[in-house]
């Protein structure tokens, strides 16, 4: 290590030295060189051992101290400051051998008073370089005056100087002048009759006491300054009041620890559920010096609490057998069912109780108690009680230690039923398997067989326990058998009906049947798998597969000849299919050709009447034409699916479009400013029962529109839309699709006080007719012209509203 003398201001007289974790000595400045000198050492090396050990106390505390050294003639006030973050002690002192002569200077009667002012004066000299060094350092600092009665007594203490740490350290502010019992009323006693024995005997002392009424802890060095007839003393101290609480905590825990380890160590023999309790309410008891520990159960009915066992201290009496809970009184009930731990420090002065509930536990000899319920799964079902017979405040660590305390001895007693009821399980299931006639095994979990009943032996032929040991894999005809086994039962937790072969002792095979479930044997993981003999059912198996086979071979040759026979019979329905096929096509062509014939009979007939004057506006021409446009609506239908080749279903996409364009070209004479907008879904398909009434009502609406709408105009637009309903509006089933089909003009429109009911056209009550036919809905709109809407449904397995080669598709 690198070691040099720091430098520092020629004025500085103080010594200051800094020396690291090992007391070694890092610099120093000139002022530091007599005691260096005092001490053998100089920078570089090592301090000596006493001083070293005082230099790691202050670095290990965190706390500085300080002591006195005496050079040669002089006398220092040595100060040793840690510096935690830089792993190093902060050395630091000044003479204060001037402030010693002068306490014996004032002593003396006889020295003269110019020497005393001077001492005077050097004092003050001295007393401006303590000042300096007191006001730098972070320990709390202070010179009070002791104040005595007649008799000597210390009753209080004036502060007369404080350091600038002072307020921090005690949080007292503008003390000087004050007195402490002003101050803090509540101030201990001990501190006053500690100060005032320094001041009177001059002795120092350093010592470790709390401050409660300041809230502090401190670690203090006292020690007499000034004339002794003045009773002063000079106070150097520091707050450790965290370091304090760490070690207590750690104490705490230390404590905590060992206790549960105790417990832990008396209850882990022990099987007895009322052992346990027995053994945990001693140890507790004893532990914290109380009179009575109790554990008790609930019953099944929330009734009552049963007391088992308890700890009693001596001249303490038992408390066993059943209480009512209600005796408990209704509110610590109420927080015991709630899962609240109940802290008493004094029953006689509890405002949860009410009197009798005082008097009744007064009358037990308990003045004050602590109760830990259990509660498990949202019931109560256990309670820890301690009780004291002398008022007592339970401290956090008592009340977490007794808690944790309630936790283990429920948790050892659960355990203690549960290895119980595991024992007469096993014995239960011992029982049963010895006299079942199906064989029972029980192999570990590293494969070996531990278990064994008779009918398991008798099955493979060995005799009792002479498969114990070995391993299960032997018993297996084919290893490879164990394998799957095995891997069924990780896959799926157990193993149902699985067959294979097993080796008997003589080496023949045996087949059996396994069922398999994981289990807790003993107390250790295992497989418990029971095995029946099937070897006689595997046998009418196999005689039965011989005889299906001889079955089969007799059966082939007639199957083959049902085969060919089937083959004919399926071009005979085919070529049957075609000729229908056929024979409907014929039927749709020549329909189509006898309404045209009537449509050609009824236009030569309505020639006669053309030129007639006695004919009004050619109602009659009028008639016959509707009558003529409605045969070819039904025309188009037949001609499209005479030209598709289908026999059941229409492309009624396609057949609006030709029927419109028909009748437009029907009533072009002088209807030419009137244009056409279709917007028709694609590939809509319908049956005839649909496709008829349907393709009448687009024919009469739509010739309405052309004869009735512009009759005032030039000019307009006729609309026709069918589209799937996007949404389902309607309580329509699944199986159901529903179509809105709208035709709409820009015309003259219906008048609003018309009721389409009460108009004479024979057009517009077909539409009606059809629509009811249909099992749909008509609705009119008259805004800007006229709109019929029609809503109708189809059922899809009746009348597909797809495309052949869509339903092929899905189908």
């Amino acid at each position: 290590m690198n070691a040099k003398v720091e430098q520092t201001p020629a004025t500085n007289q103080n010594l200051v030295l800094s020396v690291d974790n090992n007391g070694t000595i890092i610099h120093s400045n000139e002022a530091s060189e007599p005691i260096l000198k005092e001490w053998g050492v100089s920078v570089g090396e090592k301090l000596p051992s006493s001083i070293v050990d005082l230099v790691q106390r202050v670095i290990s505390r965190n706390s500085p101290e300080k002591t006195e050294v005496k050079v040669g003639n002089k006398l220092y006030l040595v100060v040793f400051s840690p510096l935690p973050e830089e792993q190093r002690v902060s050395i630091s002192g000044f003479d204060i051998s001037d402030q010693k002569e002068f306490e014996k200077g004032m002593v003396s009667e006889t020295r003269e008073k110019a020497e005393r002012d001077t001492l005077v004066e050097e004092l003050r000299k001295s007393e401006k370089k303590y000042r300096t060094l007191f006001d730098t350092i972070d320990e709390g600092f202070c010179v009070i005056e002791v104040l005595f009665d007649e008799a000597d007594c210390p009753i209080d203490y004036r502060f007369l100087e404080i350091n600038a740490s002072f307020e921090r350290q005690t949080g007292i502010k503008n003390a000087v002048g004050r007195r402490m019992r002003e101050i803090a009323p509540e101030h201990e006693e001990h501190w006053f009759q500690i100060y005032g024995n320094v001041a009177l005997t001059g002795e120092p002392v350093r010592f470790e006491n709390p401050a409660i009424a300041l809230g502090h802890f401190y670690d203090v060095y006292a020690f007499r300054t000034g004339d002794p007839d003045h009773r002063r003393v000079g106070i150097l101290f520091n707050d450790i009041a965290k370091r304090k609480r760490a070690e207590e905590m750690l104490r705490e825990s230390a404590e905590r620890q060992a206790f549960l380890l105790q417990l832990s160590d008396a209850l882990r023999p022990l099987f007895d559920p009322i052992e346990i309790q027995a053994v945990a309410t001693r140890v507790l008891g004893e532990h914290l010096g109380i009179a009575r520990v109790a554990y008790g159960e609930v019953t099944d009915d929330d009734t009552f609490i049963v007391f088992e066992r308890n700890y009693v201290a001596p001249g303490v009496p038992l408390v066993t057998g059943r209480f009512r809970m209600a005796d408990f009184g209704p509110s610590l009930l109420s927080a015991l069912k709630e899962g609240r731990t109940i802290v008493v420090p004094d029953l006689a002065s509890s405002t949860e109780l009410s009197e009798a509930e005082r008097s009744g536990y007064a009358n037990l000899g308990i003045a004050s108690l602590m109760g830990v319920p259990l509660v498990k799964g949202g019931r109560f079902v256990a309670e820890l009680v301690v009780h004291h017979t002398a008022p007592r405040q339970w401290s956090p660590a008592e009340v977490a230690l007794i808690e944790e305390t309630a936790e283990r001895t429920w948790a050892a007693v659960e355990r203690a039923k549960a290895e119980e009821a595991l024992k007469e399980s096993e014995e239960r299931f011992r029982t049963l398997s010895e006299t079942s006639p199906i064989g029972v095994g029980v192999s570990s979990a590293e494969s070996k067989i531990i278990y064994t009943n008779p009918a398991y032996d008798r099955i493979l032929g060995y005799n009792p326990s002479e498969l114990i040991g070995r391993n299960s894999t032997d018993v297996y005809w084919n290893p490879e058998e164990r394998k799957s086994w095995c891997r069924t039962l990780k896959d799926k937790g157990v193993v149902r009906d699985f067959e294979t072969k097993f080796k008997k002792k003589d080496g023949t095979p045996v087949w059996v049947s396994i069922n398999t479930s994981p289990i807790s044997f003993g107390g250790r993981k295992a497989a418990m798998g029971t095995i029946q003999d099937i070897s006689e059912r595997k046998q009418a198996e196999e005689a039965l597969r011989e005889s299906e086979l001889k079955f089969r071979t007799l059966s082939n040759t007639l199957e083959e000849k049902v085969k060919e026979r089937t083959v004919e019979l399926e071009k005979a329905y085919k070529f049957l299919q075609e000729i229908d096929i056929i024979r409907k096509q014929e039927i749709h062509h020549r329909i189509k050709n006898n309404l045209q014939v009537i449509s050609s009979l009824l236009d030569l007939q309505a020639e006669k009447f053309r030129g007639k004057k006695n004919i009004e506006d050619s109602k009659i021409l009028e008639a016959f034409k509707e009558s003529q446009d409605r045969v070819i609506s039904m025309a188009l239908i037949h001609e499209e699916l005479h030209k598709s080749g289908e026999i059941d279903t229409l492309n009624f996409s396609a057949y609006i479009h030709e029927l419109s364009g028909n009748l437009f070209l029907s009533y072009r004479l002088g209807n030419d400013g009137i244009s056409l907008d279709m917007d028709i879904e694609e590939d809509i398909f319908f049956d005839m029962d649909t496709s008829v009434p349907l393709g009448m009502i687009v024919n009469e609406l739509v010739s309405n529109s052309l004869k009735h709408a512009f009759s005032d105009r030039d000019k307009g637009e006729i609309r026709i839309k069918l589209h799937r309903k996007k949404n389902r509006e309607s309580d329509i089933e699944d199986c159901c699709i529903a179509f809105i089909l709208s035709v709409s003009d820009n015309g003259i429109g219906i008048p609003k006080d018309l009721e389409i009911e009460d108009i004479e056209s024979l057009g517009l009550q077909l539409v009606t007719t059809l629509i009811d036919q249909l099992d749909g809905e008509l609705e009119l709109k008259r805004d800007d012209g006229t709109e019929f809407i029609v809503r109708f449904s189809i059922t899809e397995r009746d009348n597909q509203a797809n495309s052949p080669t869509q339903q092929f598709n899905e189908f």
